[in-house]
């Protein structure tokens, strides 16, 4: 007898609980191909997870999506019964089940989960997008990380090459967030890090160094290259369509909504606000008042005095724009949005967190030491 890992089982029993709720057909389809694909690796087995069995038919190919799939509900149906969706034999009991000359001995019987399923390989996995952080050590780590590639690299990489080097392998391996494997907890939100994938990734750490490096505290910083998994599109595509395909459901707007401060990073190479997502940004940052008492701009002014459109901001799937701008008409207007932008350009914000000067400090401490004597 076959013996799943506590990961299998979990995974296991996870998909067959959503197998029995889905109601689309392509959605079943899709599921039942995701089983086959995780677990059977052996072909002619039985897999029973609670009242459901799942069946890998005899088909000796070397692709588990090429074998046939069958999943055998022998609690809901009366004898035997094919679903038109998946093509799906039911079973009502073990008894019905000979007429498909499976041996007993072959069945894996999997307890059924009583606590809640850890579903490693669906979205159901993703942390909150506020809880998608890095601590600044972290962050500093990724820095460190970057630097051993050798100085010619580090100067050149820009947050792109970082993406695809670092983060995309250590995405791919776990389908986690960079930031969920540091904190497969989560790590609640306090800076919101607007910025370009086309920055210098030094010039980037340069200016986070500006805003908070002389901070007493360091915040925990959203970063979305680290906060999003990366390198599957698929599930990129889940997550910055958020839970209902609107604006406000994106993990952007959603972090930013329980964000504690809105740090802009300018960069040398290209106009932030020459993206769409950050354009975004800005639009809901300002709507949530973050702009101007809890916003801090670092990096070179470059494009600072440089007359940009919304309407001309580009993004890396043609589809986020046409979401963002049909919202940013219905309800800003192209005009506003503009004039933001051009607002924002020019105001003059600080560029460091607040500090407290050591003579302060020392006062403070001086009058608390006066206050318990």
């Amino acid at each position: 007898m076959l013996k799943l890992t506590q990961e299998e089982n979990d995974i296991l029993c996870g998909l067959s609980l959503k197998l029995k709720n889905i109601q689309d057909p392509e959605d079943k389809k899709k599921l039942v191909e995701k089983i086959t694909t995780l677990l059977f690796n052996v072909p002619g087995k039985t897999v029973k997870v609670g009242n459901v069995f799942f069946l890998c038919a005899t088909n000796q190919s070397a692709s588990s999506a090429e074998r046939e799939v069958e999943a055998v509900d022998i609690s809901d149906s009366d004898d035997e019964e094919v679903d038109a969706d998946t093509g799906a034999v039911f079973y009502r009991s073990t008894a019905d089940l000979s007429s498909r000359k499976k041996d007993p001995q072959d069945t894996m019987i999997v307890p059924l989960n009583t606590e809640e399923p850890k579903v490693l390989m669906d979205d159901d996995a993703f942390l909150d997008p506020w809880n998608c952080c890095l601590s600044w050590e972290q962050f500093l780590d990724v820095d460190r990380i970057a630097q051993t590639r050798g100085t010619r690299w580090y100067i050149k990489a820009r947050m792109r090459n970082i993406v695809k080097d670092i983060v995309e392998p250590i995405c791919k391996e776990t389908r986690r967030s960079y930031a969920q494997t540091q904190n497969p907890q989560g790590l609640m939100i306090q800076a919101f890090i607007t910025h370009s994938w086309d920055e210098n990734f030094k010039e980037l750490v340069k200016s986070l160094k500006e805003v908070f490096g002389s901070s007493f505290h360091k915040p925990n910083l959203w970063i979305c290259a680290f906060a999003l998994i990366q390198g599957d599109y698929d599930l990129i595509k889940k997550q910055v369509e958020g839970g209902d395909n609107s604006l406000e459901a994106s993990p952007f707007v959603l972090a930013l909504q329980k964000a504690e401060s809105f740090v802009v990073l300018r960069n040398s190479n290209t106009n932030l606000y020459s993206r769409i997502w950050c354009v975004c940004e800005l639009v809901f940052a300002i709507r949530f008042k973050l702009v101007p008492n809890k916003t801090m701009i670092a990096g070179p002014n470059t494009f600072s005095n440089e007359k940009i459109s919304c309407v001309d901001a580009g993004a890396f799937n043609p589809k986020d724009k046409v979401k963002i701008m049909d919202y940013l008409s219905r309800t800003v207007g192209v005009d506003k949005v503009n004039g933001m932008i051009e607002d924002f350009q020019n105001m003059q914000l600080p560029s460091q967190a607040p500090v407290i000067s050591k003579k302060r400090l020392l006062l403070i401490l001086l009058g608390v030491i006066i206050t318990v004597a």
